[in-house]
């Protein structure tokens, strides 16, 4: 067997035609293989904490194109909502909204405001004590200075030490002079109204908008020629009808409107979607088969 493996690999290697050098050739694209196996799957979680007051969960499965599932939370009013839904083939997704419990709304009790606590009376600083005036020196050295002089004529000895002159207080403080305002001020020329001009005004104007989406459908329409002056406007109302109102402005004969409606009003009865659903009853709880060793 060994012996037969070894001549087909060298077949296979004289096979191969030598290429040229630098050829490099594009790689083919690739293409991802398709599998044509219907989509099967089921989940379910759930999580309930009390001291969050969490309480959620969502279950599906699917089989090919059949889907249903629910989910449910616990609102902050008290009561549970659940959602039930399916998916069958092209039908879309419908979904049926339960509520379970009765909706509890507490009063609202304000926070106390706290209480204000005034800030420390202002100690002022205490009142500037001046410095006391100075006070010259005695004048035992002006008698000593004498008998000296009348001992010796011809001697002069150096002049003593001579006081400082008495301490001057600094001249009172002299107010600025009083504040001259300035001139009052002269307002402009007043204002010269632009001429006039002695032109006939004439304009012409009209929009509509229809659209069928929203159900927006109206338009106005104006046309002025000097003091004549002419027009309409009009408007789908929600009860079916056409509203349109046509006036005139003729000179000092003032606003002249005349209101008109096409069509007959309609109000449906109306007819609520709620319909309310059985009260809650929760799942059985689950209990393992005991295993036997």
């Amino acid at each position: 067997m060994k012996v037969i493996i070894v001549l087909v690999l060298v077949a296979a290697v004289v096979a191969v035609p030598l290429r040229p050098p630098h050829d490099y050739s594009p790689a083919s694209a690739y293409t991802a293989p398709y599998y044509q196996v219907p989509a099967r799957y089921h989940f379910n979680y759930g999580v309930k904490d009390g001291y969050s007051r969490n309480d959620y969960g969502h279950q599906e499965t699917r089989d090919d194109y059949g889907t249903k599932g629910s989910y449910f939370v616990q609102l902050p009013d008290g009561r549970l909502q659940k959602v039930t839904y399916s998916v069958s083939g092209d039908s879309g997704f419908v979904a049926e909204v339960t509520y379970y419990g009765q909706a509890h709304y507490p009063a609202y009790k304000p926070a106390p405001a706290p209480a204000y606590n005034p800030a420390p009376a202002y100690n002022p600083t205490p009142a500037y004590k001046p410095v006391p005036a100075y006070r010259p020196s005695p004048v035992v050295l002006v008698l000593t200075l004498v008998g000296v002089v009348v001992a010796d004529p011809s001697y002069r000895p150096t002049p003593s030490y001579r006081p400082a002159p008495s301490y001057r207080p600094a001249p009172s403080y002299r107010p600025t002079p009083s504040y001259t305002p300035a001139p009052t001020y002269a307002p402009a020329p007043s204002y010269r109204p632009a001429p006039s001009y002695n032109t006939v005004p004439q304009y012409n104007f009209n929009y509509a908008v229809k659209d069928d989406y929203s159900g927006n459908d109206f338009g106005h329409e104006e046309a002025r020629d000097g003091y004549d002056t002419q027009g309409s406007y009009y408007v789908q109302l929600p009860d079916g009808r056409l509203q349109t109102v046509t006036y005139t402005v003729n000179g000092d004969s003032g606003y002249v409107a005349q209101v008109s409606h096409q069509g007959e009003a309609q109000y449906p009865h109306y007819q609520p979607s709620y319909s309310p659903a059985p009260a809650y009853r929760p799942a059985p709880s689950y209990t393992p088969t005991p295993s036997y060793g």
